[in-house]
């Protein structure tokens, strides 16, 4: 946190996010998406305003925070299925864009640091479980949102189900996203890990 002013960092992530939130609001391709896409952004939004007065993340977890909500927001704009410039990806050999990988990736990579800081100061658990735990979070997250998009969209939007769940045609896609995000969890704690004992 700044010493000066502990809210500069929140208040820049903020405007960071409202900025791209206004962009992406601009014309997204698939307006219905857009919409149920942003329902994440909103709900973590009141989650962490109704709590600020009572628990801070550090300035680096809001940053972390963000840039996991602007990968999400430029899919929810484009259609994680057309984000560009993946969407020429068969001309790349691929079969398929892999933004949606990327971003649930960074779901795990970006947003285990800040579970793992909450853990530590609310639950006072050591650095051993806290890692564990965040770990564990993240899994459970990334599973309860592959649980709650598919409920949704069967039940609000079932003719949009191919668009909105990303799958491109793989039926093993919930699975792979819920291991790249458990991977990139992983990855960030040993990382994480490593660079304090250098320290």
């Amino acid at each position: 946190m700044d010493a000066v002013n502990p809210h500069r960092g929140p208040l820049r992530c903020l405007v960071i996010l409202a900025a791209v939130w206004l962009w992406g609001a601009i014309n997204p391709l698939y307006r219905d998406l857009w919409f149920c896409e942003n329902l994440l952004v909103l709900a973590v939004l009141i989650a962490i305003l109704a709590t600020y007065r009572r628990f801070r993340f550090s300035t680096l977890s809001y940053a972390l925070i963000t840039a996991f909500l602007v990968l999400h927001l430029i899919g929810a704009h484009f259609g994680y299925n057309e984000v560009p410039p993946f969407d020429r990806y068969e001309q790349w050999g691929w079969t398929r864009n892999p933004y949606d990988r990327i971003v649930h990736f960074s779901f795990g990579f970006l947003v285990v640091w800040p579970f793992r800081e909450s853990l530590l100061r609310l639950a006072r658990t050591g650095p051993r479980w806290s890692n564990a735990l965040s770990l564990a979070t993240v899994m459970a997250c990334s599973a309860l949102y592959e649980l709650f998009e598919w409920g949704f969209v069967v039940l609000m939007y079932p003719g949009m189900g191919p668009m909105f769940l990303g799958a491109q045609g793989d039926p093993w896609d919930a699975h792979a996203d819920m291991a790249l995000a458990a991977l990139g969890g992983t990855l960030a704690l040993i990382g994480a890990s490593r660079f304090v004992r250098s320290q």
